[in-house]
């Protein structure tokens, strides 16, 4: 015959078990964020500017403060770079698949600097109906992120780039949905770098 405190210890036992094999909600979502394809949307091409000085001194760099290109949002605008000489909006079709980190050092001309420099991204998404989504960023090292104008994310990390290190939920607009970024690397120590994905949003 079963004792009763066997039963109860195998009972016990088994409870820790499912407790301990099913992950938590944060877990759960993410994974299924991975499973779930992208949002049907028209992405465009990114467009990449820059760059621009940030601040002479690392101490200098947290916290977001203006430049010129955050005004009213121009691809045909012509600003002054960090070495004094002209630079434009350059379009990147070979950024365009999502969820894969992309360095900007180049594009972006930081190459040769051990200053604080800052650089743009821009990217027009059209949507076929308002819809709830998730963005899901990684970025090296500061970024201040706006959706259609209002500011959605402003994070300064001293990190390397990695996939979905920030979950933001968005509400995308139909029709015309535009990204701006401004991305901000600390002293170059390391190559400045982005990655960009949307994906449905998971309740």
């Amino acid at each position: 015959m079963v004792s009763r405190k066997k039963v109860i210890t195998v009972c016990i036992t088994a409870i820790l078990l499912v407790c301990f094999s099913i992950p938590s909600l944060a877990d759960w979502k993410s994974d299924m964020a991975r499973m779930i394809p992208p949002c049907a949307l028209d992405e465009g091409h990114w467009w990449v500017l820059g760059s621009f000085k940030w601040a002479e001194q690392g101490r200098l760099f947290w916290g977001d403060r203006p430049l010129p290109p955050d005004g009213k949002l121009d691809l045909n605008a012509v600003y002054q770079g960090w070495r004094g000489t002209e630079v434009r909006w350059k379009e990147v079709p070979e950024w365009d698949k999502d969820d894969v980190i992309y360095e900007i050092t180049k594009q972006a001309d930081m190459e040769g600097s051990n200053i604080c420099l800052a650089a743009y991204l821009y990217r027009r998404i059209d949507s076929p109906a308002a819809t709830d989504a998730v963005l899901y960023l990684g970025f090296d090292d500061g970024a201040v992120v706006k959706l259609n104008g209002e500011t959605i994310l402003q994070r300064f990390f001293y990190r390397g780039t990695e996939r979905r290190q920030e979950a933001i939920p968005i509400r995308l607009n139909k029709g015309q949905n535009d990204f701006l970024i401004k991305l901000v690397d600390k002293d170059n120590t390391s190559a400045a770098s982005f990655c960009f994905d949307i994906r449905p949003a998971v309740s």
